[in-house]
Protein backbone atom coordinates (compact mmCIF):
# COMPACT_ATOMS: atom_id res chain seq x y z
CA UNK A 1 0.00 0.00 0.00
CA UNK A 2 1.39 3.64 -0.88
CA UNK A 3 1.24 6.78 0.89
CA UNK A 4 0.68 10.20 -0.33
CA UNK A 5 0.74 13.13 1.55
CA UNK A 6 -2.23 15.68 0.74
CA UNK A 7 -1.10 19.26 1.10
CA UNK A 8 -3.75 22.24 0.75
CA UNK A 9 -2.33 25.65 0.72
CA UNK A 10 1.28 24.29 1.85
CA UNK A 11 0.11 22.77 4.90
CA UNK A 12 -0.47 18.87 5.34
CA UNK A 13 -4.15 17.98 5.90
CA UNK A 14 -4.47 14.17 4.94
CA UNK A 15 -2.50 11.10 3.76
CA UNK A 16 -4.27 8.93 0.62
CA UNK A 17 -3.58 5.07 0.75
CA UNK A 18 -3.78 3.63 -2.37
CA UNK A 19 -3.37 0.20 -3.02
CA UNK A 20 -1.50 0.83 -6.14
CA UNK A 21 -0.75 4.40 -7.42
CA UNK A 22 -1.96 4.53 -10.58
CA UNK A 23 -0.08 7.84 -12.40
CA UNK A 24 -2.18 7.30 -15.44
CA UNK A 25 -5.36 8.51 -13.84
CA UNK A 26 -6.31 11.99 -14.66
CA UNK A 27 -7.31 14.34 -12.42
CA UNK A 28 -10.78 14.77 -12.87
CA UNK A 29 -10.76 10.47 -12.30
CA UNK A 30 -8.86 11.05 -9.54
CA UNK A 31 -10.86 13.53 -7.91
CA UNK A 32 -14.11 11.23 -8.23
CA UNK A 33 -12.40 8.00 -6.65
CA UNK A 34 -8.92 8.95 -4.59
CA UNK A 35 -10.01 11.87 -3.55
CA UNK A 36 -13.54 11.16 -1.54
CA UNK A 37 -11.38 8.79 1.44
CA UNK A 38 -10.41 12.91 2.60
CA UNK A 39 -13.13 14.98 1.05
CA UNK A 40 -13.83 15.33 5.13
CA UNK A 41 -10.53 17.27 5.69
CA UNK A 42 -10.46 19.26 2.60
CA UNK A 43 -12.35 22.04 1.14
CA UNK A 44 -14.93 21.20 -0.92
CA UNK A 45 -13.57 23.71 -3.98
CA UNK A 46 -9.72 23.23 -4.79
CA UNK A 47 -7.95 23.21 -7.48
CA UNK A 48 -4.92 20.46 -8.43
CA UNK A 49 -1.09 22.15 -8.21
CA UNK A 50 1.40 21.31 -10.64
CA UNK A 51 5.29 21.38 -10.20
CA UNK A 52 7.22 23.21 -12.92
CA UNK A 53 10.45 22.33 -11.37
CA UNK A 54 12.23 20.13 -8.21
CA UNK A 55 14.61 22.37 -7.62
CA UNK A 56 12.80 25.49 -7.59
CA UNK A 57 9.96 24.28 -6.35
CA UNK A 58 7.57 26.88 -8.39
CA UNK A 59 3.69 25.23 -8.81
CA UNK A 60 1.08 26.11 -11.33
CA UNK A 61 -2.78 25.67 -10.63
CA UNK A 62 -4.36 23.51 -13.25
CA UNK A 63 -8.05 24.88 -14.43
CA UNK A 64 -11.20 22.54 -14.13
CA UNK A 65 -11.11 21.88 -17.94
CA UNK A 66 -7.56 20.81 -17.68
CA UNK A 67 -8.53 18.62 -15.28
CA UNK A 68 -9.47 15.92 -18.40
CA UNK A 69 -6.37 16.23 -20.10
CA UNK A 70 -3.54 16.06 -17.50
CA UNK A 71 -2.81 12.78 -15.25
CA UNK A 72 -2.06 12.50 -11.90
CA UNK A 73 1.27 11.74 -12.40
CA UNK A 74 2.43 14.90 -13.66
CA UNK A 75 1.43 16.47 -10.35
CA UNK A 76 2.80 14.03 -7.55
CA UNK A 77 5.89 15.27 -6.25
CA UNK A 78 8.56 12.61 -5.08
CA UNK A 79 10.87 13.68 -2.01
CA UNK A 80 12.75 11.03 -0.25
CA UNK A 81 10.64 7.77 -1.52
CA UNK A 82 7.64 10.12 -0.56
CA UNK A 83 5.13 10.87 -2.61
CA UNK A 84 3.17 14.15 -1.77
CA UNK A 85 0.20 16.18 -4.16
CA UNK A 86 -0.38 20.30 -3.75
CA UNK A 87 -3.89 21.53 -3.37
CA UNK A 88 -5.08 25.30 -3.76
CA UNK A 89 -8.10 26.25 -1.83
CA UNK A 90 -10.79 27.88 -4.15
CA UNK A 91 -13.33 29.74 -2.15
CA UNK A 92 -15.32 31.56 -4.54
CA UNK A 93 -17.19 29.37 -7.04
CA UNK A 94 -15.43 28.92 -10.38
CA UNK A 95 -17.18 29.77 -13.83
CA UNK A 96 -16.49 28.12 -17.56
CA UNK A 97 -18.81 30.85 -18.89
CA UNK A 98 -21.35 33.28 -18.02
CA UNK A 99 -24.29 31.36 -18.12
CA UNK A 100 -22.40 27.82 -17.29
CA UNK A 101 -20.99 27.00 -13.87
CA UNK A 102 -17.96 24.48 -13.80
CA UNK A 103 -19.04 20.58 -13.51
CA UNK A 104 -16.80 20.04 -10.88
CA UNK A 105 -16.68 23.34 -8.64
CA UNK A 106 -20.29 24.19 -8.95
CA UNK A 107 -22.43 24.57 -5.77
CA UNK A 108 -23.84 22.02 -3.70
CA UNK A 109 -26.86 20.99 -4.21
CA UNK A 110 -29.44 22.22 -1.48
CA UNK A 111 -31.35 19.01 -1.88
CA UNK A 112 -29.27 15.70 -0.48
CA UNK A 113 -29.04 12.18 -2.03
CA UNK A 114 -31.23 9.69 -0.32
CA UNK A 115 -28.33 7.84 1.13
CA UNK A 116 -26.54 10.58 2.23
CA UNK A 117 -29.79 12.01 3.80
CA UNK A 118 -29.83 8.38 5.90
CA UNK A 119 -26.19 9.04 6.66
CA UNK A 120 -27.08 12.13 8.10
CA UNK A 121 -30.20 11.26 9.80
CA UNK A 122 -28.17 8.48 11.45
CA UNK A 123 -24.90 10.43 12.91
CA UNK A 124 -27.71 12.96 14.95
CA UNK A 125 -27.90 10.32 16.98
CA UNK A 126 -24.71 9.00 17.61
CA UNK A 127 -22.71 11.48 19.39
CA UNK A 128 -19.64 9.58 19.05
CA UNK A 129 -19.76 9.48 14.99
CA UNK A 130 -19.97 13.34 15.10
CA UNK A 131 -17.30 13.45 17.35
CA UNK A 132 -15.38 10.93 15.22
CA UNK A 133 -15.43 13.07 12.06
CA UNK A 134 -14.17 16.33 13.63
CA UNK A 135 -11.64 17.49 12.26
CA UNK A 136 -8.65 15.81 14.15
CA UNK A 137 -5.86 18.78 15.04
CA UNK A 138 -3.11 15.98 15.00
CA UNK A 139 -4.45 14.57 11.58
CA UNK A 140 -1.48 17.14 9.85
CA UNK A 141 1.47 14.38 12.02
CA UNK A 142 -0.26 11.47 11.68
CA UNK A 143 1.73 8.92 9.43
CA UNK A 144 4.59 11.13 9.35
CA UNK A 145 5.71 11.12 13.07
CA UNK A 146 4.78 8.94 16.41
CA UNK A 147 1.73 10.53 18.33
CA UNK A 148 0.88 10.05 21.99
CA UNK A 149 -3.04 9.00 22.59
CA UNK A 150 -5.27 10.38 25.27
CA UNK A 151 -5.04 7.44 27.03
CA UNK A 152 -1.23 7.43 26.94
CA UNK A 153 -1.11 11.04 28.23
CA UNK A 154 -3.78 9.64 30.97
CA UNK A 155 -1.74 6.62 32.00
CA UNK A 156 1.44 8.27 32.06
CA UNK A 157 3.33 9.88 35.36
CA UNK A 158 2.69 13.86 35.93
CA UNK A 159 6.63 14.01 34.35
CA UNK A 160 6.32 12.11 31.52
CA UNK A 161 2.42 14.07 30.79
CA UNK A 162 4.09 17.12 30.17
CA UNK A 163 6.70 14.62 27.40
CA UNK A 164 3.78 13.62 25.88
CA UNK A 165 1.71 16.75 25.30
CA UNK A 166 4.96 18.70 24.47
CA UNK A 167 6.04 16.22 22.05
CA UNK A 168 2.49 16.11 20.06
CA UNK A 169 2.46 19.43 20.16
CA UNK A 170 5.76 20.08 18.63
CA UNK A 171 4.78 17.03 16.00
CA UNK A 172 1.97 19.71 14.44
CA UNK A 173 4.33 22.41 14.48
CA UNK A 174 7.21 20.71 12.16
CA UNK A 175 4.44 18.90 9.79
CA UNK A 176 2.72 22.52 9.56
CA UNK A 177 5.71 23.62 8.14
CA UNK A 178 6.74 23.39 4.53
CA UNK A 179 10.69 23.85 5.82
CA UNK A 180 10.48 19.98 6.89
CA UNK A 181 8.74 18.54 4.37
CA UNK A 182 11.61 16.88 3.27
CA UNK A 183 12.93 15.48 6.63
CA UNK A 184 12.29 11.46 7.11
CA UNK A 185 10.10 10.43 10.69
CA UNK A 186 13.85 10.06 12.58
CA UNK A 187 15.28 13.46 11.94
CA UNK A 188 12.07 14.92 13.29
CA UNK A 189 12.07 12.72 15.97
CA UNK A 190 15.58 14.18 16.73
CA UNK A 191 13.86 17.70 16.12
CA UNK A 192 11.51 17.20 19.09
CA UNK A 193 13.60 15.57 21.58
CA UNK A 194 16.03 18.37 21.39
CA UNK A 195 12.95 20.54 21.79
CA UNK A 196 12.05 18.87 24.69
CA UNK A 197 16.06 18.14 26.22
CA UNK A 198 15.51 22.55 26.08
CA UNK A 199 12.45 22.26 28.11
CA UNK A 200 14.00 19.98 30.42
CA UNK A 201 16.60 22.96 31.13
CA UNK A 202 13.93 25.12 32.24
CA UNK A 203 12.20 22.79 34.72
CA UNK A 204 15.85 21.99 36.53
CA UNK A 205 16.55 25.12 36.61
CA UNK A 206 13.24 25.80 38.59
CA UNK A 207 13.92 23.05 40.55
CA UNK A 208 17.53 24.28 41.47
CA UNK A 209 16.51 27.66 42.59
CA UNK A 210 13.97 26.34 44.74
CA UNK A 211 16.39 23.93 46.92
CA UNK A 212 18.82 26.43 46.45
CA UNK A 213 16.07 28.82 48.73
CA UNK A 214 15.59 26.14 51.06
CA UNK A 215 18.92 25.03 51.76
CA UNK A 216 20.26 28.56 52.29
CA UNK A 217 23.06 27.45 50.11
CA UNK A 218 24.83 24.60 47.99
CA UNK A 219 27.89 25.57 45.95
CA UNK A 220 27.38 21.70 44.13
CA UNK A 221 23.69 22.99 43.08
CA UNK A 222 25.00 26.16 42.17
CA UNK A 223 27.92 25.14 40.20
CA UNK A 224 25.86 22.79 38.21
CA UNK A 225 23.26 25.29 37.68
CA UNK A 226 25.32 27.89 35.66
CA UNK A 227 27.27 25.23 33.88
CA UNK A 228 23.76 23.87 32.51
CA UNK A 229 22.63 27.40 31.48
CA UNK A 230 25.91 27.98 29.66
CA UNK A 231 25.15 24.94 27.75
CA UNK A 232 21.81 25.59 27.07
CA UNK A 233 22.36 29.31 25.63
CA UNK A 234 25.16 27.05 23.69
CA UNK A 235 22.40 25.22 22.28
CA UNK A 236 19.75 28.09 21.33
CA UNK A 237 22.81 29.66 19.45
CA UNK A 238 23.57 27.37 17.45
CA UNK A 239 20.04 25.93 16.83
CA UNK A 240 19.33 29.17 15.76
CA UNK A 241 21.74 28.74 12.82
CA UNK A 242 20.97 25.78 11.59
CA UNK A 243 17.23 26.34 11.69
CA UNK A 244 18.52 29.58 9.19
CA UNK A 245 20.59 27.62 7.09
CA UNK A 246 17.63 24.68 6.54
CA UNK A 247 15.40 27.57 5.55
CA UNK A 248 18.14 28.86 3.24
CA UNK A 249 19.14 25.21 2.27
CA UNK A 250 15.50 24.90 0.73
CA UNK A 251 15.41 27.57 -1.30
CA UNK A 252 18.87 27.31 -2.90
CA UNK A 253 20.54 24.19 -2.56
CA UNK A 254 24.39 25.01 -2.77
CA UNK A 255 26.97 22.67 -1.54
CA UNK A 256 28.63 25.23 0.45
CA UNK A 257 25.19 26.09 2.21
CA UNK A 258 24.93 21.46 2.61
CA UNK A 259 28.44 21.78 4.03
CA UNK A 260 27.68 24.60 6.90
CA UNK A 261 24.57 23.01 7.66
CA UNK A 262 26.14 19.58 7.94
CA UNK A 263 28.85 21.42 10.87
CA UNK A 264 26.61 23.15 12.33
CA UNK A 265 24.18 20.17 13.03
CA UNK A 266 27.46 18.39 14.29
CA UNK A 267 28.33 20.94 16.39
CA UNK A 268 24.73 20.61 17.72
CA UNK A 269 24.93 17.18 18.44
CA UNK A 270 28.11 17.74 20.31
CA UNK A 271 26.41 20.65 22.30
CA UNK A 272 23.45 18.51 23.09
CA UNK A 273 25.45 15.50 25.25
CA UNK A 274 27.06 18.26 27.42
CA UNK A 275 23.32 19.74 28.13
CA UNK A 276 22.80 16.03 28.69
CA UNK A 277 25.79 15.73 30.97
CA UNK A 278 24.58 19.32 32.97
CA UNK A 279 21.20 17.87 33.35
CA UNK A 280 22.34 14.48 34.77
CA UNK A 281 24.93 16.71 37.55
CA UNK A 282 22.53 19.11 38.26
CA UNK A 283 19.62 16.10 39.08
CA UNK A 284 22.18 14.64 41.26
CA UNK A 285 23.10 17.57 43.22
CA UNK A 286 19.56 18.62 43.72
CA UNK A 287 18.79 15.01 45.31
CA UNK A 288 22.05 15.23 47.38
CA UNK A 289 21.05 18.38 48.70
CA UNK A 290 17.08 17.06 49.21
CA UNK A 291 18.99 14.31 50.88
CA UNK A 292 21.29 16.38 53.31
CA UNK A 293 18.75 18.85 54.29
CA UNK A 294 16.31 15.98 55.26
CA UNK A 295 18.81 14.35 57.21
CA UNK A 296 19.83 17.27 59.37
CA UNK A 297 16.37 18.09 60.08
CA UNK A 298 15.79 14.48 61.30
CA UNK A 299 18.90 15.20 63.44
CA UNK A 300 17.44 18.10 65.31
CA UNK A 301 14.28 15.85 65.61
CA UNK A 302 15.82 13.21 67.41
CA UNK A 303 18.20 15.44 69.61
CA UNK A 304 15.03 17.46 71.00
CA UNK A 305 13.05 14.09 71.79
CA UNK A 306 16.57 12.86 73.36
CA UNK A 307 16.66 15.35 75.58
CA UNK A 308 12.60 15.66 77.01
CA UNK A 309 13.75 12.10 77.27
CA UNK A 310 16.92 12.02 79.37
CA UNK A 311 15.08 14.47 81.60
CA UNK A 312 11.96 12.47 82.07
CA UNK A 313 14.35 9.39 82.76
CA UNK A 314 16.47 11.07 85.36
CA UNK A 315 13.19 12.66 87.34
CA UNK A 316 12.08 8.62 87.40
CA UNK A 317 15.31 7.30 88.68
CA UNK A 318 15.16 9.78 91.76
CA UNK A 319 11.85 8.65 92.33
CA UNK A 320 12.97 5.24 92.51
CA UNK A 321 15.66 5.61 94.26
CA UNK A 322 13.58 7.11 96.89
CA UNK A 323 11.35 4.41 97.47
CA UNK A 324 13.35 1.58 96.93
CA UNK A 325 15.25 2.85 99.98
CA UNK A 326 12.57 3.14 102.04
CA UNK A 327 11.52 -0.12 101.75
CA UNK A 328 15.70 -1.62 102.28
CA UNK A 329 15.91 0.77 105.42
CA UNK A 330 13.11 0.55 108.15
CA UNK A 331 12.68 2.68 110.58
CA UNK A 332 13.74 1.33 113.91
CA UNK A 333 10.28 1.51 115.57
CA UNK A 334 9.69 -0.94 112.43
CA UNK A 335 12.40 -3.17 113.05
CA UNK A 336 10.91 -4.24 116.84
CA UNK A 337 12.87 -5.14 119.80
CA UNK A 338 13.92 -8.53 118.71
CA UNK A 339 15.73 -7.04 115.17
CA UNK A 340 19.48 -7.20 114.82
CA UNK A 341 21.21 -7.14 112.08
CA UNK A 342 24.04 -9.59 110.75
CA UNK A 343 27.10 -8.06 112.72
CA UNK A 344 29.93 -10.19 114.74
CA UNK A 345 29.84 -11.24 118.18
CA UNK A 346 31.99 -8.14 119.25
CA UNK A 347 29.27 -5.62 118.13
CA UNK A 348 26.24 -7.99 120.13
CA UNK A 349 28.46 -7.62 123.03
CA UNK A 350 28.78 -4.20 123.00
CA UNK A 351 24.99 -3.21 122.07
CA UNK A 352 24.41 -5.81 125.24
CA UNK A 353 26.25 -3.90 127.67
CA UNK A 354 25.02 -0.80 126.47
CA UNK A 355 21.11 -2.07 126.96
CA UNK A 356 22.40 -2.89 130.39
CA UNK A 357 22.99 1.03 130.67
CA UNK A 358 19.88 2.14 128.98
CA UNK A 359 21.82 3.53 126.29
CA UNK A 360 20.18 2.34 122.85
Amino acid sequence: MSEINVFVDEKILGQLFPDNVDRNLTLAEAKKTLFEDVQDLIPPTYRFLKPLSKSDGLKVPIAPRQEEQITLGKCLVENDDELSIYLQSCKEVVKEDKNEKSAYYAEPDLEPSPKRLKQTRLDDFRPESNARNRIDPLSVARGRVHIYTERDIERATPGRKDYFRLWNEKAVNLCSDQTYNGHKKQELHGIIDTAWKIKLCDILTTKAEEELELSGSSKTVSRNLKRLGQAKNSVNEINGKVSQLKKLFSKYRGNAVRQELKEMEEELSKTMVEVKLAQDALRKSITNSQQKRELESRKKVNKAVGKDKGKNESDEGSERADMEGDECCPSISEQGDDYCPSIDDEIVNQLAESRKNDDW
